[in-house]
C-alpha cells in the first residue's frame, strides 16, 4: 500500500501551486508537473530507522505517473523492489548498495525513508520565498516526529532548508557532502556514520 493519500495532498496544495504557476516570468524548470502526482515519501515514515531528508522529487525524460504510484506490499520504499519503474529504481539502488548486498532489499526497504521537503516533481528546486506549499509543513512534522523518536536522521539535500525549518544548526544533522547527488555506500559517508546506519539496519 501506499503510506499516503495523494488526493489529499493534491488537494491540500491546489490552490497555493495555482498562484505560484501564475508567477509571471516563472522559469520552466520551477514548473511542478502535478500529471505525475505526489511522492511526499518514500517508505514508512512513521516506523523507519533510518530517514534521509532531501529536496523533491526530480524530474528526468522517462519519468512516468507509475513511477510515483508503484508500491508492492512489505516493500514500504517501493522503489528498492525489482520491479520498481527503472527510473525510480536506477535512482534508489545504487545509492544504498552496499547495504542492500549485506541486508538484503527488502530489509532496507522497510526500515528506511526519504523525506523530500515538498511533493511535486520538477526540473529544478525554487530556493526563493516566493515558494511555499501547505503539504511543506507535513514534511516538517514527519522530520520532528522521526527525530523525536530517536530514528537515524541524515541530510541528503536540502540543508539550506531543513535545518531552519527544524530549528537546528550545522552539525547537528550529519549532511551528505555530495549535496547535489548523494550516496549512502561505504566509501561515500565517513566510516562511522555508515557504522550508525548499520545497527539501525541490523
Amino acid at each position: 500500500m501506499l503510506h499516503f493519500d495523494p488526493v489529499h495532498l493534491a488537494d491540500l496544495d491546489r490552490e497555493a501551486i495555482a498562484r505560484y504557476h501564475a508567477i509571471p516570468g516563472l522559469n520552466d524548470a520551477y514548473r511542478l508537473h502535478t500529471e505525475l502526482g505526489p511522492q511526499p515519501f518514500e517508505g514508512d515514515i512513521a516506523n523507519a530507522r533510518v530517514v534521509v531528508l532531501m529536496n523533491n522529487p526530480g524530474l528526468g525524460p522517462d519519468s512516468t505517473p507509475d513511477d510515483h504510484r508503484f508500491h508492492r506490499d512489505g516493500w514500504p520504499y517501493a522503489s528498492l523492489h525489482a520491479d520498481a519503474p527503472e527510473g525510480m529504481r536506477s535512482y534508489s539502488a545504487p545509492r544504498f548498495a552496499d547495504l542492500i548486498a549485506e541486508f538484503g532489499a527488502q530489509h532496507i526497504s522497510n526500515r528506511l525513508a526519504m523525506l523530500q521537503i515538498h511533493p511535486w516533481a520538477s526540473a529544478a528546486l525554487d530556493r526563493s520565498k516566493r515558494f511555499s506549499l501547505p503539504s511543506q509543513a507535513l514534511a516538517i512534522a514527519h522530520a520532528r516526529a522521526a527525530i523525536e523518536r530517536g530514528a537515524l536522521v541524515l541530510i541528503g539535500r536540502g540543508a539550506w532548508y531543513w535545518l531552519p525549518a527544524l530549528g537546528l544548526t550545522r552539525g547537528d544533522l550529519f549532511e551528505n557532502s555530495n549535496g547535489r547527488n548523494p550516496y549512502w555506500n561505504r566509501t561515500s559517508i565517513p566510516r562511522e556514520v555508515y557504522a550508525l546506519m548499520r545497527e539501525r539496519f541490523a
